[in-house]
C-alpha cells in the first residue's frame, strides 16, 4: 500500500502545476489567489497517508503466539508433557517442587509446581522465572484452562493450558496471557495444529497503560486461532506515545478483522480502522470500506480509504477535513505493482479566517497504475469564504493538459487551457 503515494503524489504534482501554470495568462489566470496552489496540494498531500494502511507486519507478529514453556523433565521438575487417560487420576495430595539454578546464557532460573503426590507426572500448575544480567525478569506461568484440574494434555480430553508470561524491565512491565490447546494430536510439541483459545497483552509502566492488544474470535469456531486451519481473528491494538510512521502521535488504536494462517504472511484484510490523536490537538481517523461503503472488505475488489481529521483545539483554524481514495490494490495487499487509483476525492472545513470550506475531486478516465501519472480524467475544485463568495474550476484533464471553466469571487468566468512545460 505505500507503493501508493508514489503515483498520488505524482498526480499531485502534475495537477497542481497544470491548476497555477501562469506561462499561459489568457483569460486573467494570474488573478488566481495564491492559496488554491496551496489548498490544491495540501489535499493531494493528504492522501500520502494511505501508507497508513499497511499494518500487516505489525498484525502478524501479535498473531504469532509464543512457544509454550511447560516444564520438561530435563529441568529436573516432574514434566508436563502428555499423559494417558487412565494415569491421569484425581489428585488427592500435592507436593510442591523447587528449583534453583543458573542456565547455559547465565540467566538465573527459578522454577517451582505442584504436582500430585502419588504420580508425579501430574502437575496442577508450574512457574518459572528467569532473571538476567541486565535485571530484566520473565516470569512464565501455567495454570489449568480446562477445569480437570491439571495442566497436562490428556489424549481425547480437549486439554486446554492457561498460560501468563509477565516481563519486567527498566519499570515497565509486559504480560501477556493465552489459553491454549494442543489441537488434535494432542501434543504442544507440533505448533501447526495448535489452538489458541483466548488471549490478551498489555504494556504498563506503574498505573500506566502503555499498548495492549486484545483478541476477537471472528469466524464463531470458539477460538482466536487455529493453526491447523485458515482463522479470521479481530485485534484491536493501542499503544501511546510516538509510532515509527507518525513522531507526532501521542496515542494510535488500530481495529483490524484478518484471516491468518499458521506460517503465513497475515494478508488478507476483513476490516480496517485506525485512529490516533496528534500533539496538535487533531483527531485521526483512516477507514478501509468496501465500494458501497459497508465495513466488510474483500482486499481484492474496489475499495473505499476514508482519511478524516477533526480539530479540537479552539486555535487551529482547521475544524475538520475528509480525504477519500477510491482504489484497488491488487490481490497482494503489499504488492507494489497491482495497486490503481481511480479517484481522489477532499474537503475541508475551517474555523478560523476567511476562507470557510474547500473541496477537490479528479476522477481518472483509466486506472492510474503505481507509479504512474494521471492523463485523462474530470477535475473540479471549489473554495468558499466568509462573504458568501466562492472561487471554482471545473474541467478536464486529457493528455496532460487542463481544459477547465473558472469562476472568480466577483463571478467573472475564466477559461483555462493550461499543460506542462515543453
Amino acid at each position: 500500500m505505500r507503493s501508493l503515494n508514489l503515483s498520488i503524489l505524482a498526480a499531485a504534482s502534475l495537477l497542481a502545476g497544470c491548476i497555477l501554470r501562469t506561462d499561459d495568462r489568457r483569460g486573467g489566470v494570474d488573478d488566481f489567489p495564491n492559496s488554491i496552489y496551496a489548498r490544491v496540494s495540501g489535499f493531494l498531500d493528504e492522501s500520502g497517508k494511505s501508507g497508513a494502511i499497511a499494518p500487516v507486519s505489525e498484525a502478524d507478529s501479535l498473531l504469532k503466539p509464543p512457544a509454550v514453556p511447560l516444564p520438561r523433565a530435563k529441568d529436573g521438575a516432574a514434566p508436563a508433557t502428555k499423559v494417558s487417560a487412565s494415569s491421569a487420576t484425581p489428585c488427592i495430595g500435592t507436593v510442591l517442587w523447587d528449583s534453583t539454578g543458573t542456565d547455559s546464557l547465565g540467566r538465573g532460573v527459578h522454577n517451582t509446581a505442584q504436582v500430585c503426590a502419588e504420580n508425579n507426572k501430574l502437575v496442577k500448575w508450574f512457574k518459572s522465572e528467569l532473571t538476567y544480567q541486565n535485571g530484566k525478569v520473565e516470569t512464565t506461568e501455567a495454570t489449568d484452562g480446562d477445569d480437570d484440574g491439571l495442566i497436562n494434555i490428556i489424549p481425547g480430553n480437549k486439554s486446554k493450558v492457561r498460560l501468563e508470561i509477565t516481563s519486567v524491565e527498566g519499570g515497565e512491565t509486559e504480560n501477556t496471557l493465552l489459553v491454549m490447546g494442543p489441537g488434535k494430536d494432542d501434543s504442544m510439541e507440533t505448533e501447526r495444529d495448535n489452538v489458541v483459545y483466548q488471549t490478551a497483552y498489555a504494556k504498563t509502566r506503574g498505573n500506566d497503560t502503555l499498548a495492549s492488544a486484545v483478541y476477537s474470535d471472528e469466524d464463531g469456531d470458539g477460538a482466536a486461532v487455529d493453526n491447523s486451519k485458515a482463522s479470521t481473528v479481530g485485534l484491536v491494538y493501542y499503544q501511546t506515545g510516538p509510532t515509527k510512521d507518525d513522531p507526532e502521535v501521542l496515542w494510535s488504536r488500530l481495529s483490524l478483522v484478518m484471516t491468518v494462517k499458521y506460517q503465513v504472511e497475515a494478508k488478507d484484510m476483513k476490516r480496517f480502522r485506525a485512529e490516533s490523536e496528534s500533539k496538535n490537538g487533531r483527531l485521526n481517523t483512516a477507514v478501509i470500506l468496501n465500494r458501497k461503503g459497508g465495513t466488510d472488505i474483500d482486499i481484492g475488489d474496489t475499495l473505499l480509504v476514508r482519511f478524516t481529521t477533526e480539530a479540537t483545539l479552539p486555535t487551529d483554524t482547521l475544524d475538520s477535513s475528509e480525504t477519500e481514495l477510491v482504489l484497488s490494490t491488487g490481490k497482494d495487499f503489499d504488492a507494489k505493482n497491482d495497486d490503481s487509483i481511480y479517484a481522489i476525492r477532499a474537503y475541508s472545513r475551517k474555523k478560523l479566517g476567511e476562507e470557510t470550506s474547500a473541496s477537490f475531486e479528479f476522477i481518472s478516465d483509466r486506472p492510474i497504475l503505481s507509479g504512474g501519472e494521471p492523463e485523462s480524467g474530470k477535475l473540479s475544485m471549489r473554495i468558499e469564504y466568509d462573504d458568501g463568495t466562492y472561487l471554482s474550476v471545473v474541467g478536464t484533464l486529457k493528455k496532460k493538459v487542463l481544459d477547465a471553466m473558472a469562476v472568480d469571487r466577483k463571478g467573472v468566468r475564466l477559461r483555462i487551457r493550461v499543460g506542462p512545460s515543453k
